[in-house]
């Protein structure tokens, strides 16, 4: 499944691990154990406006849904639980 470009089949803990992996691979984390489902990543200083889009380009690219417009704010990509619910919503 990875690189299908389809979340059909993937669980939110699913979605919510690649995004992790992803933050962690573009970041300066370097311990993935401190990244929950709940870290807020903007006033924690993980996500900055570059990050973000990166972010978003990857989620598109990866889960083969669009995220943006009206339908999509930056409360949907405070945290990776809440983005990978956004993705899990949309699956097609």
């Amino acid at each position: 499944m990875p690189g299908s470009g389809r979340n059909s089949d993937m669980t939110k803990t699913e979605i919510a691990s690649e995004i992790r992996q992803f933050v962690v691979q573009e970041s300066n984390i370097t311990d993935d154990s401190l990244l929950g489902d709940d870290v807020d990543l903007f006033s924690d200083g993980i996500l900055d406006s570059l990050m973000a889009v990166s972010l978003v380009s990857f989620c598109e690219a990866r889960f083969g849904c669009k995220l943006s417009g009206q339908e999509f704010s930056e409360e949907d990509m405070r945290t990776i639980g809440s983005l990978a619910a956004l993705i899990a919503s949309r699956k097609p």
